[in-house]
């Protein structure tokens, strides 16, 4: 994948408000400039780990899944009872056109009718 920071979009998370996140999926840590040097110290992005079904970051000790910090930074809060879906049920497709929030019941719904999509399908054959 080429990545293409002339387009890039970087947002603060609220929760982790030391932290960023990309349009492209990616999370930094916010870098102040250093008073003695005329540029921006280069920023610090935090290593994405996949797992089985979707990417996680860890910060400070903690693990935290990428679309979540991402759905927070350009979609707003999470409010309660509402999952992070991925439009596309690709886990690690973590851009936000990608990202929304629905409620967990829905979520529950799609995982099942997408589980027995699969299952059907699969005794078809």
């Amino acid at each position: 994948n080429v990545i293409d920071v002339e387009t890039e979009l970087w947002k603060i998370i609220p929760s982790l408000p030391f932290c960023e996140a990309s349009s492209l999926g990616r999370i930094r840590f916010i870098v102040e400039p250093i008073p003695s040097k005329i540029s921006r110290t280069p920023a610090r992005y935090i290593p994405i780990h996949k797992g089985k079904r979707y990417s996680n970051v860890q910060i400070r000790n903690k693990r935290y899944n990428t679309h979540t910090l991402i759905a927070e930074a350009f979609h707003g809060p999470k409010l309660h009872k509402l999952d992070v879906h991925h439009i596309d049920e690709n886990g690690f497709n973590n851009r936000p056109e990608n990202l929304t929030y629905i409620t967990h019941g829905e979520n529950t719904y799609i995982g099942l009718k997408r589980y027995y999509d699969k299952v059907n399908c699969e005794r078809c054959s």
